[in-house]
């Protein structure tokens, strides 16, 4: 797997899926994944070597955007999930 989006809560299921069909479609290899606590989530990805780990919330699955921090420059940046996936180098 190259991306896992961690649910926070099944409100957010729905979007969650439609970012990882976007992400297939482009050739990524994405999983969903949900339903216990974002510590086991994140500890099971981390496990599994998973490069990269998107958490999706409420806000996210509402604005479809999420915020990406650059730790060089510490800058935030609001962008949409699926562009900034598909831009990561």
């Amino acid at each position: 797997m190259q991306v896992r989006l961690l649910t926070m809560n099944d409100e957010v299921n729905v979007y969650a899926q439609e970012v990882a069909a976007g992400m297939r479609k482009q050739g990524i290899r994405v999983k969903v994944e949900g339903g216990a606590s974002m510590m086991k989530l994140i500890r099971n990805a981390s496990t599994a070597k998973t490069p990269v780990m998107c958490v999706v919330g409420k806000q996210a699955s509402h604005t479809h955007t999420h915020t990406h921090t650059d730790t060089h420059t510490d800058t935030h940046t609001h962008t949409h999930m699926l562009t900034w996936m598909l831009a990561w180098p």
